[in-house]
């Protein structure tokens, strides 16, 4: 069931026989994206906001408060990074939709109703449960390599699978010129949803922006772009970035911590 990544970040399959094998953890990416940021989201500001109840002039006596009005707003959960097992049925239907752009990890898209990933979600608290928009970035033996990823999931067993919850935010980005570079090195694949960051040249548009910007409104290595304005869809984006001089992009991170 789902468990917290011991300090090592190490995660293993688990074979018929025997105790899972201890994995490296998966590696970061390189570099990133943008210009004209707004303010990224810290992972404390994935809580959402409780509105704070009325003031009123009188006190209520305890005793004449019922039912749940006595008891306080449960504030949501924050979720970290951690390890799900899952009993993978041996072919591709693991519940999940996911996208394998070259990279780290893969991105989920969406979970399904049934498979391994419903079954596991069933059993475990919501922050322990597997969303649309983690990133999967180990499973079993296999980890800094999207595909081999995907392979792994396709083995039959008990598999442990190492899952970073995602913070999105937008970003606004400028070049100065309509001829000038953004200065991105891009992957993704004609089914993609969305658009992994490999590397930003520091001569670049987004390489001068990151310079002046505060490291926490810098676009870092391994981000991944859902969308480009109102624009959806890896092959849309990627032409509508090649066209454009301003643009506003939405952006996932994997939570690191």
């Amino acid at each position: 069931f789902g468990s917290r990544p011991d300090p090592r970040g190490r995660i293993g399959r688990t074979a018929a026989r025997g105790a899972p094998r201890a994995l490296p953890a998966a590696s970061g990416m390189l570099s990133l994206f943008a210009c004209c940021a707004c303010p990224a989201e810290s992972v404390e500001q994935q809580l959402a906001h409780v509105e704070a109840l009325p003031v009123h002039s009188e006190k209520v006596p305890a005793s004449e408060v019922q039912g749940d009005l006595a008891k306080p707003p449960e504030r949501p959960r924050l979720r970290l990074p951690f390890v799900a097992r899952l009993e993978l049925p041996g072919d591709e239907r693991i519940g999940a939709e996911v996208d394998v752009p070259s990279g780290p990890w893969l991105r989920i898209n969406r979970v399904t109703t049934n498979g391994a990933v419903a079954s596991y979600n069933a059993t475990v608290e919501p922050e322990l449960q597997i969303q649309e928009g983690d990133f999967i970035d180990a499973v079993g033996n296999a980890s800094s390599d999207a595909k081999r990823l995907l392979d792994e999931l396709k083995l039959p067993g008990l598999s442990e699978v190492s899952i970073r919850p995602a913070v999105t935010f937008v970003v606004n980005v400028e070049k100065p010129t309509m001829t000038s570079s953004w200065g991105l090195d891009l992957s993704f694949s004609s089914t993609s949803k969305g658009i992994l960051v490999n590397k930003v040249s520091d001569e670049g548009a987004v390489g001068r922006y990151n310079a002046q910007a505060p490291d926490v409104r810098q676009i870092q290595p391994g981000d991944y772009i859902l969308r480009v304005g109102a624009v959806s869809g890896a092959s849309r984006m990627h032409s509508t970035l090649v066209s454009a001089q301003s643009l506003e992009l939405q952006v996932a991170r994997p939570i690191m911590a």
